[in-house]
């Protein structure tokens, strides 16, 4: 197998870099989101309010449209980092 030049090995390494920036993002995002609905331990109460609000099931449905997204960029970072080396 023939090893690339500087300039292929540069930009495999950037997108490679790219890729793991946008993964990071994307997660974090995602982790915001979701994070903002009741606990596990919350009792039931807080549930019915979360849900009847509207306001925040929003915020936690879209944070939950963007998981697979964050997913997707995980496995193109991956492929790009073992393209890489």
């Amino acid at each position: 197998m023939a090893r690339p030049d500087r300039a292929e090995a540069t930009a495999l390494a950037r997108a490679a870099g790219g890729s793991g920036i946008v993964f990071a993002a994307l997660f974090v995002v995602a982790l915001v989101l979701v994070s903002q609905g009741p606990g596990l331990d919350a009792p039931d109460d807080a549930y019915t309010a979360f849900f009847t609000s509207g306001r925040s099931s929003l915020l936690v449905s879209v944070g939950l449209y963007v998981v697979p997204f964050a997913g997707i960029a995980f496995l193109w970072h991956m492929v790009a980092t073992r393209t890489y080396l």
